[in-house]
């Protein structure tokens, strides 16, 4: 697993390092130790802008890091602290009720057909099926 904060901590250097080479790149065009003029202030302009990059995404992605993190916990410990209390377990119909039952559903299901009530029938075997 890769560290975030370690890798946005690696660009906030890289960005700054960059910015250090465009201002040396612009020092050297401005002292005329550089021949080519465009070049170097178009190169420093460059390296400003990306090193500016970096500093800034890379400073954004940690605080949103931080605050993700915090968020985190705060979910977490509010999970942990507050359970919920578990739902009684269904109970159990003994046999005697689970025949009763059969015998209540077959016979409105038995009904329902002999008045030919096609709707209530249907109605009828949909609930014997769920159960």
């Amino acid at each position: 697993m890769r560290n975030e904060k370690f890798s946005y901590v690696i660009r906030v250097i890289a960005g700054a390092y960059l910015i250090y080479l465009a201002y040396q790149l612009i020092q050297g065009v401005m002292n005329g130790e550089n021949e080519n003029y465009a070049l170097g202030i178009g190169g420093g302009v460059l390296f400003i802008v990306a090193g500016a990059a970096f500093v800034i995404f890379s400073i954004r992605g940690l605080m949103r890091g931080g605050q993700e993190n915090a968020q985190n916990e705060e979910t977490q410990e509010t999970e942990s602290g507050s359970a919920e209390p578990e739902e009684e377990p269904k109970k159990l119909a003994t046999d005697g009720e689970t025949e009763n039952a059969d015998e209540k559903t077959d016979a409105a299901a038995e009904e329902a057909e002999a008045a030919g009530d096609q709707a209530a029938f249907s109605e009828e075997k949909e609930e014997r099926e769920k159960e």
